[in-house]
């Protein structure tokens, strides 16, 4: 018998009819393994940034969080000078995490497109009696709040009147 078949086209019969000379045909009478239910992806890290820290400050973050067990991939990503190109830099910002970055590096990403304001879902601004109208914290700022709706944003200072509301001079930052 000749049959001639269009591309795609095969029937149960002529499946059933090759099933009888191959020496597998019992595989598809053999029972399967049970399925495992799909797994959630797993969701990337909120971006979050860390301006201003000191090199002791930095020191001191990464030895605390190292003495209390700290995985060393969870720790946070310090972004300096040396700290690789711009498309590097992108690369890591996508992944999300924690970044202990300065304020001239996140400034030139921001302007360039390197970080993404919309990817960034929070900031902690260290050293906060230094974010005055004309600073460049100040700025960064104004660019997150221009670009993206909502950003949890923190600040830390050793001086309680700077980060106490109603500040005379927080009205432009």
């Amino acid at each position: 018998k000749n049959r001639k078949l269009d591309h795609g086209t095969l029937t149960a019969k002529s499946i059933e009819d090759e099933g009888k000379h191959d020496d597998h045909a019992s595989d598809f009478n053999t029972p399967r393994p049970p399925q495992l239910p799909p797994q959630k992806p797993k969701r990337k890290p909120p971006l979050v940034f860390v301006l201003n820290l000191r090199d002791h400050e930095r020191q001191t973050l990464f030895s605390t969080l190292t003495s209390w067990g700290t995985p060393s991939s969870q720790l946070p990503t310090l972004v300096i000078s040396e700290s690789g190109q711009a498309k590097e830099r992108a690369a890591l910002y996508a992944r999300g995490g924690v970044f202990v970055i300065t304020s001239r590096i996140l400034i030139v990403d921001l302007l360039t497109g390197v970080a993404k304001a919309r990817d960034v879902e929070g900031m902690l601004v260290a050293h906060a009696e230094k974010c005055v109208e004309k600073s460049t914290e100040a700025f960064i700022l104004r660019i997150f709040r221009s670009q993206k709706y909502f950003m949890q944003v923190g600040g830390a200072s050793i001086d309680s009147e700077v980060t106490s509301p109603g500040r005379p001079n927080d009205a432009n930052v």
